[in-house]
């Protein structure tokens, strides 16, 4: 008791002695531990922050697929501010703090107060990467919303209904020959090929269509790493629902009819044969080939539909012809499968199934002959320097249906190929005119010709001299109107899918 009361009264004389330093003393630990606490809420709330950002960095990686490139991006204001609390946090390494605990047993209840030492150093990370409005982020950079297309194609009264129009043709034209050409080497319906391009794609007016993508298909994943995120409907049981999915880029509208011939030949990764029923070996028909597509390339349950009105408006199986020719080639010392493929631009493939013979193991027979089927090819219809002064296509109100090779009158005109003279006239609009019929189910037309060289029915050879340039009939100078088409006077083609014309 004398030891207690010994302390008291120390304790009272320095209290009254010195009651600044009492205050001082108080003051301290109060700070102390308001800074502790201060720290500790900071630290919790950090660490909440954290862990609230990186469930939903999560979430949103889970579900949205795009591109790494694109999850990388951060918030640079984030990222300041979170290296600014960091390098905060290292500047006090230690602190001392008074903290309060109660601790309560079945015995007795007291107060006890701890006097501890923390030391408080945040460990060095490397700065994480925080995307509180990523998804945001991701929308604004790299998804694009497809605008609604006008698809041409209509119900009425049960049955779908399509309107031919010269904007529409127009694509046709364009991806036609292309088109033709890549379904005849894999076995496809040219017709369903175009149609699906037609729809999928609004005639090429679609922004998936576009450049920089490409798409004509709808394809989804990526193509040779590239890829482009779009707005799409899928139809379901219960009715259309809008997702946002990844579609394949391409660098251009060939590239995309080369990837949909792979994709019908080749099928998809567990299931390769999924649409092969749409090839010709499979289907009578493009009807045939449009059905099995339902409900497997599309979810849309009237798709045969819609590409059958498409093909019936737009003529599209006059694309399932093919203008090809067989023709015999001479092995010569140096030949391989290799280079004879290239130099008649076929597949290897396509070599070996016309001649079962070959041991492509073994090296070609000098002197040997064997069978190349190859894209039949014309010759310019003009040898001397000329200008392209009107293209194939719109032209105005009204669609050009060849190219316009301004030259001076009375240039020599060529046949430019091997045929038969169809027809030779007058026409208002043609002026003097010549049509020569190909052995492959072509035309070659030559229009405002000065002077006629040929008669109806006779025998042409490639490159024989057929006339001379003029400017009769509707024209404005003189120049040589040149077209290909599959009928006299109608279904037009793009000259440059068969001539080299600068």
């Amino acid at each position: 008791m004398k030891k207690i009361y010994g302390l008291l009264a120390v304790s009272l004389f320095f209290s009254a002695t010195f009651p600044s330093l009492n205050y001082a003393i108080s003051t301290e630990t109060s700070s102390t531990d308001s800074s502790t606490t201060e720290e500790t809420d900071t630290t919790t709330s950090e660490t909440t922050d954290e862990e609230s950002d990186s469930k939903e960095s999560s979430s949103t990686d889970s579900t949205t697929s795009e591109s790494t490139e694109t999850t990388d991006t951060t918030d640079t204001t984030s990222s300041e501010d979170i290296s600014t609390e960091t390098s905060s946090s290292e500047s006090e390494s230690t602190t001392t703090t008074t903290s309060s605990s109660k601790s309560s047993s079945t015995k007795d209840s007291e107060t006890t107060e701890t006097t501890t030492t923390v030391k408080v150093k945040e460990k060095k990370k490397p700065i994480k990467k925080v995307q509180p409005k990523k998804e945001k982020r991701i929308k604004k950079e790299t998804t694009q919303v497809s605008e609604k297309v006008n698809y041409n194609v209509t119900l009425d009264g049960g049955n779908f209904k399509t309107t031919r129009n010269e904007t529409n043709e127009q694509f046709v034209m364009k991806i036609g020959n292309k088109a033709r050409k890549i379904a005849h080497k894999n076995d496809l319906y040219a017709s369903v090929m175009i149609a699906q391009a037609a729809l999928e794609s609004g005639f090429g007016k679609s922004q998936l269509a576009n450049e920089p993508n490409y798409n004509l298909f709808g394809i989804k994943g990526s193509f040779q790493g590239k890829s482009t995120s779009m707005l799409t409907a899928e139809d379901t049981k219960s009715g259309y629902i809008n997702i946002v999915d990844r579609f394949r880029k391409y660098d251009s509208y060939e590239d995309s009819l080369n990837d949909y011939a792979k994709l019908m030949t080749k099928g998809i990764n567990g299931n390769p044969s999924i649409y092969h029923g749409s090839t010709k070996k499979k289907s009578r028909t493009y009807k045939d080939a449009t059905k099995k597509l339902t409900g497997v390339y599309a979810t849309d349950r009237h798709y045969d539909a819609k590409l059958n009105e498409i093909i019936k408006t737009y003529d599209l199986t006059r694309f399932d012809k093919s203008f090809t020719e067989t023709v015999k080639h001479r092995v010569g010392k140096d030949d391989t499968l290799r280079s004879i493929a290239k130099k008649y631009k076929v597949e290897k493939d396509s070599i070996l199934e016309l001649n079962k013979s070959i041991d492509q193991d073994k090296p070609l027979e000098e002197g040997t002959t064997i069978l190349v089927e190859k894209d039949i090819e014309f010759v310019k219809p003009l040898n001397k320097k000329y200008t392209v002064s009107s293209d194939f296509g719109s032209r105005g109100k009204e669609h050009h249906n060849g190219i316009d090779l301004a030259i001076s009158s009375g240039t020599s005109v060529y046949a430019t190929g091997k045929g038969v003279v169809e027809a030779t006239g007058y026409d208002p609009s043609a002026g003097n005119y010549i049509i020569i019929k190909h052995n492959y189910g072509l035309y070659s037309s030559y229009f405002h010709l000065k002077e006629i060289n040929v008669k109806k029915g006779q025998k042409i050879d490639m490159s024989q001299k057929i006339g001379l340039v003029g400017s009769t009939g509707n024209s404005t100078g003189p120049h040589l109107h040149f077209a290909i088409s599959d009928k006299v006077w109608s279904n037009y083609y793009h000259p440059k899918e068969f001539v080299d014309l600068d």
